[in-house]
């Protein structure tokens, strides 16, 4: 489910990990009994920015959006804040947890045992929610760098990127990491154990 907490003006941020169809019905609600303002003018209001695990770039395909086209669309369109897109490619090497699952003192913990069971089950593992997860809690740097442009999705979902003149800021970023994955393992592991 995506997920997105609202709170004091201009510090809140939407963090997108699956399809993006919860978040497009959203962006269409109108106003209700608890505040007068429309949904996209809530989000203008009180959201500096959504992180979204999504896409595969520049160029490719992902499942968030090959499965969900038109939700992915509308919000590519009309979402009225930042999107900081993570995609499949920043997450698919990332080989985080492997601290967690051999270190047995951590007796009950549920993410261990997720992750013991989807390596007895060799289910992949790559790593692209807590990529996204991460960011929306350290920021893009030091570890990655934004690449600024615009979006396009043809039919079957695939995501075609359009790098901004001079990667000037826009509206829609993606990251690209700059340090190694041993360098962010560093830091991303032990806020795992936690």
């Amino acid at each position: 489910m995506n997920a997105g907490h609202i709170g004091r003006q201009q510090c809140s941020y939407f963090l997108s990990i699956g399809f993006f169809t919860n978040l497009a019905h959203l962006l269409d609600s109108e106003s209700d009994e608890y505040s007068p303002l429309s949904i996209r003018r809530l989000i203008q209001t009180k959201v500096n920015r959504m992180i979204a695990m999504a896409g595969n770039f520049p160029n490719g395909s992902e499942w968030n959006i090959e499965k969900q086209v038109q939700a992915s669309q509308h919000i590519i369109n009309l979402w009225p804040k930042s999107v900081i897109f993570t995609g499949a490619e920043v997450g698919q090497h990332l080989q985080c947890g492997q601290n967690m699952i051999n270190d047995t003192r951590l007796v009950n913990s549920p993410i261990r045992e997720v992750w013991i069971i989807q390596k007895e089950q060799n289910i992949p593992d790559a790593r692209f929610d807590e990529v996204a997860a991460f960011i929306s809690i350290n920021g893009v740097e030091p570890f990655y760098k934004l690449a600024y442009g615009t979006m396009q999705l043809s039919s079957d979902g695939k995501n075609i990127w359009h790098q901004s003149l001079d990667n000037k800021p826009t509206h829609l970023a993606y990251v690209k990491q700059v340090a190694s994955d041993q360098q962010i393992l560093n830091v991303m592991d032990p806020l795992l154990q936690r």
